[in-house]
């Protein structure tokens, strides 16, 4: 009899195992019950849920293998920073960044709080992450490598959520002897360089940097390279590959004339793509100057970008090969939107630019200057050009281009739409294009032309004076901040949301346009409330989704032409 009930509770027991049973007596009797595999024990011993435990588990595992492969710290709770601004935290930077460097690299984490001190970055695979506000200068200063590859040193550099208060006292980060640098979803306010690239005699002793989706306010300029010849006293391109794409530059400042130089200064640059910024400037000092300015530079592209209000130019390149400028909105420069001097291999498409009507300040009010550019070969077409009062294109001393299928619209120009130098510029061919509005005709144009010259002019036409133009002066933008599902952008080039709820447009009203007129309009949103349905009869935005939202900071170009409205391009990722 023992054996058998020995073989059976061994049974009994084993069933138990195998199915997720427990195994209670009562008496000499043994029961099976169901177990209860929500509860088990945790480490203290006590009853819990096990989903918790499992949780808990999980996430330290996690922790666990993240600080094995990649080592984070915290300043304040590993090394004590001041989250408070008052006692410089300096000395907890460097003990930091050297805890992390011996590491072979990690994350350094500045929580929430105001921080004072500089950050000194010299070694590789580091990332500095966080919201915290800092009030000094993170020095991305590699070790000197002149007599080696500009690959080799300092790099794999991250830097990403961080605050930089400038107080119009110092630079943000400055930058020298590194390579694949990340700068990203930083906020920098009243810099005097928000980000500054030494002056070191060498070329490219900065490369592959990447600056994406931040916002400068106030700023004297968003990135500036401090340009200085070699050693040799020889020219050459200080930094390489630079990407400066969607980000935000604004200037709020309107009582001092700090803030907004220029947007972009870059003089010594060897590769430069520019895509999807919006540009705004306080035209209220003349201190300010340029949105970008570039000098002494090769392969450059400058693509659906937004420029406002600069005092002088939208976009002023100066001694550089390879550049294409094209998709971009130029609004209301106080001079030329687009002026190239001392350009070779250009392309320049597509563009809108955009005049205040405005019958006082007129001079050096035109479109596109091109001058000083005997070798050019390049093309200026299919740009729209609205109230320059001077010229629409204005070439000085330049050859090897084609100017065809621009359209232009003026008002107040007692002088020709396309103003050529004869004398020193040839190799032209001018056609196709649609100049309304000004004292001289394009037939006049071709009467001014030498017969010794190598400038063609055909089949360019004069437009027509008979419809009424709208949709093209713009001396303010229009605000939209009454939380309304209808929209009305006739008349204007700029609106901007400041809806206080979430908002869904499902109508926008335009203005009654013949299909000779195109006109753009800048949609932008300061706090992100806003989005914009897809199913808008007539009214075009890419994505696949039903609605768009317009993140915060963020804008759409649309283009409208007769009845409809299309999105041309947008300062955030399509999805």
């Amino acid at each position: 009899m023992k054996r058998r009930n020995l073989l059976k509770n061994s049974l009994l027991f084993l069933f138990a195992f195998i199915f997720g049973y427990s195994v209670k007596k009562e008496g000499e009797n043994l029961l099976l019950q169901q177990m209860d595999l929500t509860k088990v024990k945790d480490k203290d011993g006590k009853w819990t849920s096990l989903t918790k435990v499992l949780t808990e588990q999980s996430a330290d595992t996690a922790t666990l293998q993240r600080k094995q492969r990649n080592i984070f710290v915290d300043v304040v709770e590993d090394f004590g920073a001041d989250p408070t601004g008052v006692k410089d935290s300096t000395t907890a930077f460097n003990a930091a960044v050297t805890f992390v460097a011996g590491k072979g690299g990690g994350e350094i984490h500045l929580p929430f709080g105001i921080y004072k001190g500089d950050i000194t970055v010299s070694t590789s695979n580091i990332t500095i992450s966080g919201n915290g506000s800092l009030k000094g200068t993170l020095k991305l200063h590699g070790l000197d490598r002149s007599e080696k590859s500009r690959f080799s040193g300092t790099g794999g550099i991250t830097v990403k959520g961080l605050n930089f208060l400038g107080e119009e006292l110092r630079n943000a980060i400055t930058l020298k002897w590194v390579f694949g640098v990340d700068i990203q979803n930083c906020t920098f306010t009243n810099c005097v360089k928000a980000i500054s690239f030494e002056p070191i005699p060498r070329g490219q002793h900065c490369s592959r940097i990447n600056i994406s989706s931040n916002r400068f306010i106030d700023c004297n300029y968003s990135v500036f390279i401090n340009y200085i010849k070699t050693v040799k006293g020889e020219v050459a391109y200080l930094v390489g590959d630079v990407t400066f794409n969607n980000n935000f530059c604004e200037a709020r400042n309107t009582e001092t004339p700090f803030s907004n130089i220029y947007n972009l200064h870059m003089k010594g640059i060897d590769g430069l793509i520019c895509k999807g910024n919006t540009f705004f400037f306080n035209p209220s000092s003349n201190v300010r100057k340029s949105n970008i300015y570039i000098e002494l530079f090769n392969w450059t592209i400058i693509e659906g970008n937004n420029f406002f209000e600069a005092v002088e130019h939208g976009v002023y390149c100066k001694d550089g090969s390879n550049l294409t400028i094209k998709n971009n909105n130029v609004a209301w420069s106080k001079k030329e939107s687009i002026r190239l001097n001392g350009i070779r291999t250009c392309t320049i498409g597509e563009n809108n630019l955009t005049f205040k009507d405005d019958s006082v300040n007129i001079k050096n009010r035109t479109g596109i200057l091109v001058e000083n550019s005997p070798s050019f070969v390049g093309a200026i077409v299919g740009n729209t050009i609205y109230f320059p009062n001077e010229h629409a294109i204005k070439i000085v001393g330049s050859s090897h281009m084609t100017i065809a299928n621009n359209v232009s619209r003026n008002k107040y120009s007692k002088i020709e739409p396309i103003k050529i130098d004869f004398t020193n510029s040839g190799s032209i061919n001018v056609t196709g294009n649609t100049m309304t509005g000004f004292a001289i005709s394009m037939a006049k144009v071709v009467a001014q032309r030498p017969n010794s010259s190598t400038v063609t002019i055909a089949n360019n036409n004069d437009g027509t004076n008979n419809y009424m133009v709208q949709g093209v002066l713009s001396p303010a933008f229009s605000s939209f901040k009454n939380n309304s599902n209808t929209i009305d952008i006739s008349n204007i080039n700029l609106g901007v949301f400041v809806n206080t709820v979430a908002t869904i447009i499902n109508s926008i009203t335009i203005e009654d346009l013949n299909d000779t007129i195109v006109r753009f309009v800048t949609l932008y949103t300061y706090n992100g409330n806003t989005s914009i349905s897809r199913s808008i009869p007539n009214v075009f935005i890419k994505g696949t989704t039903g609605i768009v939202n317009i993140p915060t900071g963020e804008s759409i170009l649309l283009m409208i032409y007769g009845g409809s409205i299309r999105e041309v391009s947008r300062s955030f990722p399509v999805t």
